[in-house]
């Protein structure tokens, strides 16, 4: 089954490659970085606790601060630059920018899918270097978008209905997450 039948949405070469970039990002952030959903799994597998209890721990760590895909997507396709503008200057943080291990780079895990959303979609990367540039206008430094932004924006290209970019994010995790668990058991 391919992942666009997997989703339902009708196939095609330039939506599989899409996807597929996504999910290897995905994989490649879950396994390289300490991050927080990832580091729930391996604590409650080392805790003795079955997959199902790993990976409610992981999907519990998901939302504002870790994995906040579907407020990136609401953010990036309906706020207007003015509205952003004033959200930061209040210090609050644009879910879908930042990240705990890259600070002064984009995740490396990510370039493959910014790449390809920078050459198939420039609209919407304009999109995302706007939002960036306002960042650093307001912060005085660079905020990189993360892969929630980025799920974000896949799931808006592919035409998803509202809240499916979490799917793409779980079924994208989930493998790695089951060889993480798995490590972890005593």
């Amino acid at each position: 089954m391919t992942l666009c039948e997997w989703l339902t949405i009708e196939p095609s070469e330039d939506r599989e490659c899409l996807l597929e970039t996504l999910f290897e990002c995905h994989r490649e952030a879950a396994r390289n970085n300490d991050n927080l959903s990832s580091t729930a799994i391996m604590q409650v597998a080392g805790a003795g606790k079955d997959i199902e209890s790993a990976i409610a721990g992981g999907l519990m760590t998901l939302g504002s601060i870790h994995g906040p895909v579907t407020q990136a997507r609401v953010m990036i396709f309906t706020a207007e630059d003015g509205q952003l503008w004033d959200s930061l200057a209040e210090g609050r943080i644009l879910p879908g920018w930042g990240n705990a291990f890259f600070k002064d780079q984009m995740d490396p895990a990510i370039k493959p899918l910014a790449n390809l959303i920078m050459e198939e979609h420039p609209k919407i990367n304009g999109r995302l270097t706007r939002i960036t540039e306002i960042i650093s206008e307001v912060k005085g430094k660079r905020i990189y978008a993360n892969l929630a932004a980025y799920t974000a924006v896949t799931a808006e290209i592919l035409e998803l209905p509202l809240g499916i970019e979490m799917v793409l994010a779980l079924g994208a995790r989930l493998p790695t997450w089951t060889s993480q668990y798995l490590e972890a058991r005593p």
